[in-house]
């Protein structure tokens, strides 16, 4: 189940979902709920059940000085749900026994409590609210069963997103009195992950939908294009792995004992990078990424910065700090991006923020 039906949960998770479904069998697929407040119709996910969860991801990369470019249809994704407009049949996904992953990325602001959702909400305002609905109703239904529970992932901008997010589950179970062996089941049969996600999804390929359209024959209304770049760190126990093959899929999925090195990795690299091509990128002129790392003068400070600055100060091994280093300056080089420099705290999952 994905809470979000953004261009970043479809260009990373149902895409993933798609490759594990094509490489290991996995047999998966993905219903979508609204998880904004914002009450009203939300056309992706009217769009989403009219295309019958069909749509086109482009991804892109440069590789060896050359832009490389590849579309393929997406299908994990059977449905769409609005439970704002549809509220019954979001709270019948809980009585699905096969639904064990749940997945969201709600913005930064969205794993936050509000005092003011009620039980009786159709549905409460704020995502963990919905969540604990949705946990509660399949703790009924199926009596507290061990084997119910689910994964959570949350992909959300903050850190120790899993551990907020079950803290804020926990605080509405008690807020709405709903009774100590729930409260046992969601510590002991669910799992609540940190993670920390990695790749620049732009959205809608505006410039070059026609030249995509073209090429596929069908006018997709959700096309997404982002970079062939991915990275995905889980802390987790080893169940999850176990249950999410993602190593036999090439996916480059990395669960961990301690997030801690990994965040600190991205931040001071890929955010460190970025952050300090603002000042004397606007001074030079320049206002993308890509056009600062051509730079012959630019270019060479910010790879200078990184190797010689900022990859000493890192506690990871030396080849995975220099493989991060050469691989952030590779996607700041892809021409299909185009990145601009103003914004050094975009949000993670577009590679560009500052936690």
């Amino acid at each position: 189940m994905l809470f979000g039906g953004g261009h970043f949960l479809r260009g990373f998770v149902a895409w993933m979902l798609d490759r594990l479904n094509a490489e290991t069998g996995f047999g998966g697929s993905a219903v979508v709920v609204k998880a904004s407040p914002h009450r009203g119709s939300s056309p992706v996910y009217d769009q989403l059940n009219e295309q019958d969860g069909l749509f086109h991801l482009t991804l892109t990369s440069a590789q060896e000085g050359k832009a490389v470019s590849s579309t393929q249809l997406v299908t994990s994704i059977h449905r769409a749900i609005d439970p704002y407009q549809s509220y019954p049949d979001f709270v019948a996904l809980a009585a699905q026994p096969e639904i064990r992953f749940i997945v969201s990325n709600t913005t930064e602001v969205g794993i936050a409590y509000d005092a003011r959702d009620k039980l009786d909400d159709h549905p409460p305002g704020a995502f963990p609210a919905k969540l604990t609905v949705f946990l509660h109703q399949r703790f009924r239904h199926f009596g507290g069963a061990a084997d119910r529970g689910c994964i959570v992932l949350p992909c959300e901008l903050i850190e120790h997103n899993g551990r907020y997010l079950k803290r804020c589950v926990l605080r509405y179970a008690a807020q709405w009195r709903l009774g100590g062996a729930f409260a046992a089941w969601l510590e002991h049969s669910n799992t609540f992950c940190d993670t920390l996600v990695d790749r620049i999804v732009p959205g809608f390929p505006v410039e070059r939908a026609s030249a995509i359209r073209d090429q596929i024959g069908f006018d997709d209304r959700l096309m997404v294009e982002g970079e062939q770049y991915h990275s995905w760190v889980i802390e987790a126990p080893p169940q999850v792995q176990d249950e999410l093959p993602t190593d036999r899929a090439g996916l480059q999925v990395t669960f961990v004992d301690d997030l801690r090195p990994y965040r600190e990795l991205k931040v001071r690299i890929l955010n460190g990078a970025h952050t300090c091509m603002v000042p004397i990128g606007y001074l030079y002129g320049l206002r993308t990424v890509r056009e600062v790392v051509e730079d012959e003068a630019l270019g060479d400070f910010i790879s200078r910065l990184l190797f010689d600055e900022v990859l000493p100060t890192l506690d990871v091994p030396p080849q995975a700090r220099e493989r991060m280093a050469h691989d952030v300056l590779a996607r700041f080089r892809n021409p299909f991006l185009n990145k601009s420099i103003a914004h050094p705290t975009d949000r993670v999952q577009d590679g560009l923020n500052t936690l």
